[in-house]
């Protein structure tokens, strides 16, 4: 601060000398002008344009190529509003950092767009400070591109409409990257959440301006208390958060959103604010594991829907909602490191030949000695963001069976189930790969069932990533097939080797038309696109005699084998039913 204040205070006394005072000759103004020329040259290392403004926030000295980054020329912004010439949805953060800099705050570098007369212009990153011994002046440096390590230079940012605000996956994103930064800098940060209740019903009396006006406000009032000015998020009607210092006055700030009310209510009345906060980083838990947690906490905040509350209980259930995920977190580290989980594998077969096609490769998680169903393990490693551990612990373990039996003379082709998440996450691709790399003599029989498709986000990127092991020889198949609307749209867009059809369009097949003639549609699309079938939760033979009128190809449910862990059970039957189908046709031929 003393050196914005000297840096103020010197060019204040700069600036007040008159170059039309008699007292001034021409060495005089040419040394000032050449200080002045001097200034701008450093300023434009670092910015594109600059911009003034006095204390209306007035366009009141402009420099730069503005016309080329903005459609605006310098002359044409001179005086203009310059909340008007930013885009709608950076309106209100910028507007926070304006005013958090009156109080000294540095802006440090943010992305934001302006409004030119063709649209938004390109992301610039805005830098600046403020002034006040120049009439309140706001000085601000405006560079082509995103800043490098801002929040919303990052891939899938979103933002609140009404308030400006990040919306939760955003705002959990961000909290992983305000742990790194704290744990680099050996700083603690906290986060708070506030339910606000009784804003939507305090909003329905309000008329339109000024719903909007409230919303702005109360956007722009958790913005510029949180960290950077764009560490707060909407997670919902009532449900806010901010990343913050922990020195901040959070009662004051409740106090400053509760007065919106008085503000703007216009007689509308009052809505209640309760608030919990917690440290942002987790004791025992890695930056990222941290941020998984607090994440998962925040999709709890927002869905529930108690009808007593107060900071206390709200605080308790954060609390305990919070833990309960630390521990499960470290329960599926546990498991990875641990290796505490074993493989069964169950048959797909051709519906014709009977013949193994194929294993797929179940989880099974070992707990207290005993085998375990891993569905509520691999949902909560999916909906935490741990999942792409155990897939990758999961495909070493099939690897390296797959190897020990290759040595063996046995040669078996399984299949690993690849959660969508995983396969999104390019830490997760960088190790698959290279694992595969190291292991190309079994590109042929190792199989992948893409899992969760409906958490896929980027289709072409994901499709990007399976090519490679495709053309080295490893089959991909898309799993449960047909359980979604946008099942089509991932055939279209994801080139595969099978697609499995969901169990529940199977096992309605027998007594629904519509069923039926949704599996002869997949079986002729399939066909034509040179993809094989699989149909799941096969149980009875009227069921593969209608899968193979259908033109359906493999088939895997009880009727073939149950999951075992001893995979030369299958082998053993149906080597019998080989021999016993040998035997019958050569009494035939004897006969």
């Amino acid at each position: 601060m003393r050196v914005v204040s000297a840096k103020s205070k010197w060019v204040s006394e700069t600036m007040s000398v008159s170059i039309a005072d008699n007292g001034v000759d021409e060495l005089q103004v040419s040394a000032l002008r050449g200080e002045r020329d001097r200034l701008l040259a450093f300023a434009f290392c670092g910015s594109d344009f600059l911009v003034e403004l006095d204390a209306s926030l007035n366009v009141s000295f402009v420099r730069g190529m503005t016309a080329v980054f903005t459609g605006h020329s310098s002359e044409s912004l001179m005086g203009q509003s310059f909340n008007d010439l930013v885009q709608d949805s950076d309106r209100v953060r910028i507007s926070a950092l304006l005013k958090r800099a009156i109080s000294g705050a540095r802006i440090e570098m943010h992305n934001m767009r302006l409004l030119g007369p063709e649209g938004p212009s390109p992301l610039l990153s805005m830098t600046g400070y403020f002034l006040p011994d120049l009439k309140g002046r706001y000085f601000l440096g405006f560079r082509l591109g995103a800043a490098p390590s801002a929040i919303a230079a990052r891939d899938g940012v979103a933002r609140d409409t009404e308030s400006g605000l990040l919306d939760a996956e955003t705002f959990a994103m961000l909290c992983e990257l305000k742990l790194n930064e704290a744990h680099e800098e050996g700083r603690q940060y906290q986060v708070t959440l506030f339910d606000i209740r009784g804003l939507k019903k305090f909003s329905r009396r309000l008329d339109l301006y000024q719903r909007n006006e409230l919303m702005t406000k109360l956007g722009e009032s958790l913005q510029c208390h949180s960290l950077g000015c764009d560490s707060a998020g909407r997670f919902g009607v009532e449900r806010y958060g901010l990343i913050h210092e922990a020195e901040l006055d959070i009662q004051a700030l409740r106090g400053e959103l509760a007065g919106l009310a008085a503000h703007e209510g216009s007689g509308a009345g009052r809505f209640d604010i309760h608030v919990a906060t917690m440290d942002l980083a987790q004791e025992g838990l890695s930056p990222a594991d941290s941020a998984r947690a607090l994440g998962f906490m925040i999709y709890h905040f927002r869905s529930q829907q108690e009808e007593e509350v107060s900071d206390k209980i709200l605080k308790a259930h954060l609390d305990s909602v919070i833990e309960d995920t630390a521990q499960r977190i470290t329960g599926v580290r546990n498991v990875v490191s641990d290796q505490a989980f074993d493989i069964a594998f169950q048959p797909i077969v051709d519906l014709k030949t009977r013949s193994i096609h194929h294993y797929e490769s179940l989880t099974r998680i070992i707990k207290d000695g005993v085998h375990t169903s891993p569905f509520e393990f691999i949902r909560f490693a999916e909906e935490v963001g741990v999942v792409s551990d155990f897939d990758l612990a999961m495909c070493r373990r099939v690897v390296e069976w797959l190897m020990e039996n290759r040595r063996l003379g046995k040669e078996y082709s399984v299949a690993v189930n690849l959660s969508g998440k995983s396969i999104a996450s390019s830490e997760f691709v960088t190790q698959l790969l290279e694992l595969l790399r190291n292991h190309k003599e079994i590109s042929d029989r190792l199989l992948f069932e893409l899992t969760e498709s409906a958490s896929i986000d980027n289709l072409e990127s994901v499709n990007n990533v399976i090519q490679s092991p495709r053309q080295e020889g490893h089959r991909f198949c898309l799993d449960d097939f047909g359980a979604g609307e946008m099942a089509f749209h991932y055939l279209r867009a994801i080139d595969v080797d099978i697609v499995k059809i969901d169990g529940s369009y199977v096992r309605e097949a027998l007594d629904s038309k519509k069923d039926k003639h949704f599996l002869k549609a997949i079986s002729g699309l399939s066909s034509d696109l040179g993809i094989e079938t699989v149909a799941e939760m096969i149980e009875d033979e009227q069921t593969v005699d209608l899968l193979d009128k259908c033109g359906i190809q493999f088939g895997q449910g009880y009727l073939f084998g149950k999951p075992s862990f001893d995979i030369s059970s299958f082998e053993a039957l149906y080597e019998e039913e080989e021999s016993e189908d040998t035997q019958q046709s050569q009494t035939a031929v004897g006969s």
